[in-house]
């Protein structure tokens, strides 16, 4: 028989034998230092003998022997769950092939049941691997990459299901590297067969008419509607990721880069933002400077428009010429043009001409300039230029305006004259 043997420390398992009841000679089945061992059960079959008990960790091991005397080493039967119940009779053994216990891993006493001998099924697994990704145009003779080209691979021996596919970008905002997504996060593959290569086109956004995506632009910023277009969402793109997992299967992912740049990706279609910055406080009546750059440094030869002084000349000619084109623009816009304040109507005029006629304002720009009121300037090859403020102060800012088709950039700052 098997019983629980106390000591100063612990609890061990130790078989005891007798031919005739009156002597008994005890073995050893369990005696480990300082771990106390619990509720043992015994069953013999024509071959063996089998021991069952509890250990402090709260699974349940097994040791067999031929003789009694001689014992195994320990079997874990619960797979170190720690979850079988400390109870006395926690275990039994059915037979020489089942054994049950007592098991609340679930939050309930539950019976749960090893069977000796019988192999676990092995279930194969899916390996995810990016073979290749690059980039392409959806249109033939335009210098653009719009779509993303991706190869990928299922090379293990089981299915992958519902694998995610997650495309990312890294650009350059605030002079830090940010990710900025290109696909969302509930983008799947349904299923990627075992031992097979898939390729997917991506079109990460549509070509449009620069006009159009100028047009976007001028609705997010002045009426903050629909979404900045890809030439400004991605502008300073340095870097495309793609990461394909996890699936149903399997929690791995696998990643893949490459390198990008802005003008690679968009070639002639879009137009970089200018900024603007101006050197200090700017005082009304005294000369100023300005410097422009873009994400590729100072913009040489660019037009800078800064309003001089109005008279009530400028300022008749000035209505007479934004009138015709607001009544057009609200037309095409709607009503909400004329809700806007006289500074915004004055931006998007002339961003609207900078922007929609860049090659004709170069010729015409002096002229409107000449009937908004305001002069027109030329940044020297480090992207300077000397302004002069006008000799009164005002609470209403200034739009300053930067525009170069050689550098494809513009830029508006509301500039502010102190007195």
């Amino acid at each position: 028989m098997a019983v629980e043997s106390s000591n100063e420390t612990d609890t061990d398992i130790i078989l005891y034998e007798s031919q005739n009841g009156s002597n008994w000679t005890s073995y050893n089945i369990s005696v480990n230092p300082n771990v106390s061992e619990k509720y043992p059960v015994l069953y013999s079959n024509s071959t063996h003998l089998i021991c069952v008990y509890y250990n402090e960790s709260k699974d349940i091991y097994l040791r067999t022997s031929p003789d009694g005397k001689n014992w195994s080493n320990a079997f874990d039967i619960n797979n170190g769950t720690g979850t079988v119940v400390e109870e006395y009779q926690t275990a039994d053994i059915a037979d020489s092939k089942h054994i049950v216990w007592t098991d609340n891993r679930d939050g309930n006493k539950d019976l749960w049941i090893a069977i000796l001998g019988e192999k676990e099924e092995k279930k194969g697994k899916p390996k995810l691997n990016i073979v290749n990704v690059n980039l392409e145009s959806s249109e033939k003779n335009m210098n653009a990459s719009n779509v993303i080209n991706i190869t990928y691979s299922n090379t293990g021996d089981e299915n992958a299901t519902m694998v995610q596919l997650f495309v990312t970008s890294q650009c350059i905002i605030d002079g830090k590297p940010r990710l900025v997504n290109i696909t969302e996060n509930s983008a799947y593959i349904p299923v990627i067969p075992k031992n097979t290569t898939k390729y997917i086109r991506l079109q990460w956004f549509t070509i449009e008419p620069p006009w159009k995506w100028m047009m976007e632009y001028l609705l997010k910023e002045f009426l903050n509607k629909g979404e900045y277009p890809p030439t400004v969402k991605y502008m300073n793109i340095t870097e495309i990721i793609v990461q394909l997992g996890p699936c149903l299967e399997s929690n791995k992912t696998v990643t893949a880069s490459i390198p990008v740049t802005w003008d690679e990706i968009f070639g002639n279609l879009g137009w970089r933002q200018a900024i603007i910055i101006p050197t200090g406080s700017i005082k009304a009546g005294e000369f100023f400077n300005i410097t422009v750059y873009s994400d590729t440094g100072p913009v040489s030869d660019a037009l800078v428009i800064w309003p001089k002084t109005s008279t009530s000349l400028h300022m008749l000619m000035r209505i007479l010429s934004i009138v015709p084109v607001l009544l057009t623009l609200s037309e095409i816009l709607g009503s909400k043009v004329w809700k806007l304040p006289i500074k915004s109507k004055y931006k998007l005029l002339l961003s609207l001409l900078v922007l929609l006629r860049p090659k004709v304002a170069m010729k015409t720009l002096s002229v409107a300039a000449m009937f908004l009121a305001s002069c027109v300037y030329m940044t020297d090859q480090n992207g300077k230029v000397q302004l002069k403020a006008p000799g009164f102060a005002t609470n209403i800012p200034r739009p300053l305006i930067a525009f170069s088709y050689k550098y494809r950039c513009f830029g508006i700052e509301m500039i502010t004259v102190e007195s």
